[in-house]
């Protein structure tokens, strides 16, 4: 995710990441919590102290338009395991099933995308 040029601390953040060669994937975590914070609308410190199934979860809850390619964008840099990602991908697709249960007519093409984009989050969808 490339932080737009007038969030400093973003180009900060993402300056950090190009340049540090111990550590990067630590930055590459901090740099998503913050771009991930700001999207969601939350402050940092909430997002941080929060377990990453629990944002990738609020990420998928949230109307963000592009919130399947940066799930998957968060699913890399936090390192999230193909477990974890299943179990949260099942209980979506459970919640989105009985959520659209009363109108899944009118509903059902945007659904089937929306399924399908969360399958492809699990690097196993043998495992959702």
């Amino acid at each position: 995710m490339t932080p737009p040029p007038e969030d400093e601390v973003a180009v900060q953040l993402q300056r950090l990441v190009d340049q540090c060669c111990h550590g990067n994937n630590y930055c590459k975590q901090v740099l998503s919590l913050y771009q991930l914070s700001k999207e969601l609308q939350s402050s940092f410190s909430q997002i941080c102290l929060q377990e990453p199934g629990s944002v990738l979860e609020l990420l998928l809850q949230s109307d963000q338009p592009e919130r399947f390619r940066k799930a998957q964008a968060f699913i890399r840099a936090q390192g999230l395991s193909t477990d974890t990602v299943a179990e949260l991908v099942s209980s979506a697709v459970a919640q989105a099933l009985l959520g659209s249960a009363h109108d899944l007519h009118t509903e059902k093409q945007v659904f089937r995308h929306s399924l399908l984009q969360l399958i492809k989050l699990c690097d196993d969808p043998n495992l959702t």
